[in-house]
């Protein structure tokens, strides 16, 4: 998989290891990734605020974060006509079906799993950026929503 223009990506996480193994395996996909960090939901919606001519190609959305969390978030995102054009990929540790349904409902464009093992996490992040590059998001079929490794 090779691109020429870079991809921005916003990633929203909390944790700073999962930041770290984030930033470590998408900049080993081929092809150049702009990589900006939110540390909690307001950070995120403070950041997209002031990129309103310049939104991200991508947004990773963990759901699990202090104050405003993901759920919020992606609600207040796809409420927003200028960021409701943003993809949301829901990147979080939990399966549960509450979830998956709630981010399914709510207008994510994928969930994704979060994987343990640096192979499968490197697999999951190249697939969900063909998936961007071949325009196949958002993903429709809610049997086919989900991606873990």
């Amino acid at each position: 998989m090779n691109y020429k223009s870079p991809i921005s990506i916003l990633l929203a996480d909390d944790d700073d290891d999962d930041r770290e193994i984030f930033a470590d395996v998408i900049h080993k996909v081929n092809g150049p990734i702009n990589l900006e960090n939110a540390i909690s939901g307001v950070d995120l919606i403070k950041k997209l605020d002031t990129k309103k001519q310049n939104l991200p190609d991508l947004l990773f959305l963990d759901l699990n974060m202090p104050g405003m969390d993901g759920r919020e978030c992606l609600h207040t995102l796809k409420s927003c006509d200028t960021l409701k054009k943003v993809p949301v990929i829901v990147f979080s540790t939990s399966a549960a079906s509450e979830d998956i349904d709630y981010a399914y409902n709510t207008g994510a464009d994928l969930y994704l799993i979060k994987p343990n093992k640096f192979s499968s996490y490197f697999s999951l992040l190249k697939n969900v950026l063909e998936l961007y590059i071949t325009k196949a998001l958002p993903i429709k079929d809610k049997k086919r929503f989900v991606f873990s490794a």
